[in-house]
């Protein structure tokens, strides 16, 4: 680029510049003139790829400036060849042949010539020559033939002068063909006509070669849909294909997809119309014969939105007993599309007593018959009730001794309008059944007995159920034959009828050739008139599921490991004064036995059981610390048969003499439990000592026994004494003292008219005896909340008062008290003021906010953010708002808190003064500068830039 520069001043010296499209400099040259010299310069710009385009160019100096606009040309590109595989087979078998799809590009702006060169792991297996022009390509296609010598795999590569491309093949030996399976997932089962149907299919290669096949869907025979799928040997896809269904598809399709290989096949339904009848149950009612039935309306309906075309309704009426229906009718109907219509149809009088099934049948073109039916009944006129069944003169329950003769006697009433022949059966069963029957005659309203004279004679002892009925009415009894025996050594073991067993002698069972009592009927009762039993290796009496006994007066001895009483999964018995007694080991350390020196001689036990073993217990572990035994013990568990059921020991009554009360205090007597490791006293114990009766419910069971705490020697005798006790003689029963073991309130500080939400207190019984404490909240002397806490000793429990007013409290800071009649826990509880929000915004007189501005209310200070804002917590009162920013008047605002609020604080600006102008004073000059020109100015101006722009474009061939 050439340039011509003149200088019109004085003499000097100045630099030209050349700068390009972003007035970045690109070159430039020190120009020395005198006044009124011109010169010719020539400034050099190298362009970039980037700089294509046409843009202003400048030439500058210090005084003076020129602009032109210049077009720089993009260069063209070289020829570049790229070359991509497009397709090639992953995995082959040896001697198979590779087809290679490549594509060549020529990337570059110009034309050119290169060969195509195809290598197998580097060796070259064919040359191609292409010629192409600037951005076009070309695909080809190429082969290798593979053998035993590829295997595993080989490197295909395919290279122009410019690039290259290679994928790896695999290649194996004797590969599986391909085998193409398919099976449909998921297709709908039903469709309306018009819906369309989805079908979830996969396509699984169960072969080793990979393969490319149609997948063809046919609806009916004919191809619906066609699908390339192409899959190494082991893959599968899945994939969907949809039909849209039309009338002509009714009443099914099937639905076909296929492989080259394999099919599958499934059948959907596609539904015309949808057909439905009501009023059935509305129209046949159940009734008497001679009922007349009317008309029948039947409402038929079609809700698919499908027309319903030569529609029609079937009615008929069947009886059980009839040989024909008693209606049979057919009606035409109007074709239906999403509407109903009613058909009528005349019933009548129904005359016969039977069980009727009405049954209406809707029909359509195209759609399967539907179906409805209504069972009724048409009962027959009541002609006769029953009334005071008396079984062995005793009502409708009865017990009778074995052996005894009795009557069954009934009152039957003609309830009907017509005298009638009225047959009275009779039935009593248990098992097998005795039957008899009696007819009276009766006139409307008439009642007359029937006696069943010995009806119940013969029976063998059991329990019966007794049943007297007519064709209208049955009434129902229950009748026990008892016996009355005596047990002894000779007896069968086995008591299976209702009745008592009495036993006048002691007896011993000692196994299968001697087994104990087996008690396998219902109301079995046992007295055992004071005689002892005595079993080893055998339960002395089993109770047998569902039976249900009564065990009295008895006492059982057995050996170790053999029960006294066995009782069944579902059997019930109530044991009233059963002593237990075993042979007691050799008294070994560690455990307790029975007491020569005192008169106990057993257990004595009082309950109701179900699915729970009893027995004795000679040698339970050693008694707790610091208690005496009572010699008492003995085991319970529940039967092997007891899975599902709850097994239970009820109203236990464990029985201890006075004599068993030496050294014991009897104020602290209780049933203990043993778990395998320690006594644990039995929760929901209770003792009667008055009775000398200890009473418990057992539902978790192991070995059990009646302990008391020592008693002090000096509180034997029959006086007060000195030692605390309760008088009358009695030891103390020790004393309740109750601690706060935690205490936790939910807030320690709230506001004014809040409620404290929770107080939460653990209160632990540290004495020794059960009892009752108040727990009090107490603020300013004040009882905001109690609650009572009744514990055992040794017991805790967490106690919350909640929700606990605090309105009547000024702001300010409390002592408060948690207080127990033992103890107490103190702190401090701080009301304050209800605070509200005060939100402060400050902006310009036009309205924008005012960042950084410093607010001051009250004892707060805050500094407004971008937006302008700032928030205060304050307690409710009249206040001062003080606002000053940089360049703002400060602004002083008055206002009053009652709850949230907003308040905006506009500031006006300060105007600045004119007088605070310090211009400088324009009329110095200096001496020694040219006039008209500024000092030391060499050249003032270019007066005229001549611009010659030489662009030299260079292409690389």
């Amino acid at each position: 680029m050439t340039t011509e520069a003149t200088n019109w001043a004085a003499d000097g010296e100045q630099t030209v510049e050349l700068l390009d499209f972003d007035d970045d400099q690109q070159d430039t040259e020190n120009v020395a003139l005198e006044s009124g010299d011109t010169t010719e310069e020539t400034l050099e710009w190298a362009t970039e790829i980037s700089d294509a385009g046409t843009e202003e160019v400048t030439v500058a100096s210090e005084n003076n400036t020129h602009s032109e606009d210049v077009t720089v040309e993009q260069a063209p590109d070289d020829p570049f060849f790229d070359v991509t595989i497009d397709d090639i087979d992953a995995v082959v078998d040896a001697g198979e042949t590779i087809t290679i799809d490549y594509t060549v590009e020529n990337t570059g702006d110009e034309s050119a010539t290169q060969d195509i060169v195809v290598e197998v792991d580097g060796e070259t297996e064919a040359t191609d020559d292409v010629s192409l022009d600037g951005g076009a390509d070309t695909s080809e296609t190429v082969t290798y033939d593979t053998d035993d010598g590829d295997v595993p795999e080989i490197d295909l590569t395919v290279a122009t002068d410019d690039d290259t491309a290679t994928e790896t093949v695999a290649v194996e030996d004797d590969l599986d063909p391909a085998d193409f399976t398919v099976t449909i997932d998921d297709v709908d089962d039903s469709v309306d006509a018009g819906e369309t149907v989805t079908v979830d299919y996969t396509v699984e290669n169960t072969g080793e070669a990979p393969d490319s096949q149609d997948i063809v869907v046919e609806v009916d025979g004919e191809t619906e849909a066609t699908d390339d799928i192409s899959l190494d040997g082991g893959d599968d896809t899945s994939e969907t294909v949809t039909y849209d269904t039309d009338d002509g598809d009714v009443p099914e399709i099937d639905l076909t997809v296929a492989t080259d290989d394999d099919t599958a096949t499934e059948t959907v339904a596609v539904a015309g119309p949808t057909l439905a009848v009501d009023g059935l149950a509305e129209a046949f009612p159940d009734g008497q014969q001679g009922d007349d039935y009317g008309t029948a309306t039947l409402t038929v309906t079609e809700s698919n939105d499908i027309t319903a075309a030569n529609l029609s309704v079937e009615l008929t009426v069947e009886g059980e007993e009839a040989d024909e229906p008693i209606v049979a009718n057919a009606t035409a109907l109007e074709d239906l599309r999403n509407e109903s219509t009613t058909a009528e149809v005349d019933i009548g009088v129904i005359e016969s007593a039977d069980t009727y099934e009405a049954t209406a049948t809707v029909d359509a073109d195209d759609v399967d018959p539907v179906t409805e039916t209504h069972i009724f009944t048409v009962d027959p006129v009541e002609t006769s009730t029953l009334t005071e069944l008396t079984i062995a003169g005793q009502g409708n329950s009865a017990a009778i001794d074995e052996g005894d003769t009795a009557d069954i006697a009934v009152d039957v009433e003609n309830v009907g309008p017509v005298t009638d022949d009225i047959t009275v059966d009779l039935t009593i069963a248990n098992g097998e059944s005795t039957t008899d029957s009696r007819m009276v005659s009766l006139d409307p309203g008439a009642t007359e007995s029937i006696t069943f004279e010995d009806a119940i004679d013969g029976l063998v002892p059991g329990s019966y159920a007794v049943t007297v009925d007519t064709a209208n009415d049955t009434l129902t009894g229950d009748l026990a034959v008892e016996v009355e025996r005596t047990i002894d050594d000779e007896d069968d073991r086995e008591l299976d009828a209702p009745g008592d067993y009495n036993l006048e002698d002691d007896l011993e069972f000692d196994g299968a050739e001697n087994p104990g009592l087996s008690i396998e009927g219902s109301d079995v009762r046992v007295d055992g008139g004071g005689n002892t039993v005595s079993a080893a290796d055998t339960p002395a009496i089993s109770v047998t599921d569902e039976a249900s006994a009564t065990i009295s007066n008895l006492s059982i001895s057995t050996t170790d490991n053999t029960s006294a009483v066995d009782v069944g999964a579902n059997a019930t018995v109530t044991v009233d004064e059963l002593t237990l007694a075993a042979d007691p080991a050799a008294e070994t350390a560690g455990v307790m036995t029975v007491d020569e020196e005192t008169d106990a001689d057993g257990t004595t036990l009082s309950f109701e059981a179900t699915a729970v073993s009893i027995a004795a217990n000679a040698s339970p572990p050693a008694a707790p610390d610091d208690h005496e035994q009572l010699n008492r013990s003995f085991e319970a568990e529940p039967t092997d048969d007891a899975d599902g059921v709850d097994a239970e020991l009820a109203d236990l009554e464990v029985s201890y003499a006075e004599a068993d009360l030496d050294g014991v205090d009897e104020d602290t007597v209780d049933l203990w439990k043993h778990d395998g490791d320690a006594w644990t006293d039995v929760e929901n114990a209770t003792v009667d000592t008055d009775e000398n009766v200890v009473t418990a419910n057992i539902t978790d069971f192991s070995t059990f026994g009646v302990f008391g705490e020592a008693s002090d020697d000096d509180d034997d005798d029959d006086g007060g004494g000195s030692g605390g006790g309760t008088g009358g003689g009695q030891a103390s029963a020790g004393t309740a003292t109750f601690e706060l073991v935690e205490t936790e309130l939910s807030d320690t500080t709230l506001e004014v008219d809040d409620s404290l939400e929770r107080i939460t207190a653990e209160v632990e019984n540290t004495g020794d005896a059960s009892g009752e404490t108040e727990l009090e909240f107490i603020v300013d002397d004040a009882v905001l909340a109690s609650q009572n806490v009744d514990l055992e000793d040794g017991e805790n429990e967490t106690v919350e008062l909640t929700d606990i007013a605090l309105e009547e409290f000024d702001p300010g800071e409390y002592e408060y008290a948690i207080r127990l009649d033992d103890d107490e826990a103190r702190g401090t509880l701080t009301i304050e003021e209800t605070l509200s929000e005060l939100t402060v915004t400050v902006t310009d007189a036009d309205g924008t906010p005012i960042p950084h501005a410093t607010i001051d209310i009250g004892d707060e200070t805050a500094t407004s953010d971008d937006s302008g804002t700032a928030v205060f917590d304050l307690a409710e009162g009249a206040y001062t708002l003080e606002t000053a920013a940089d360049g703002y008047h400060e602004e002083q605002t008055a206002l009053t808190v009652d709850g949230d609020e907003s308040v905006s604080i506009a500031l006006e600006s300060v105007e600045t003064d004119p007088s605070d102008d310090d211009t400088g004073d324009s009329s110095d000059t200096d001496e020694d500068a040219t006039p008209g020109l500024g000092a030391g100015t060499a050249i003032t101006a270019l007066v005229a830039l001549i611009i010659v722009f030489i662009i030299t474009r260079r292409q690389d061939k």
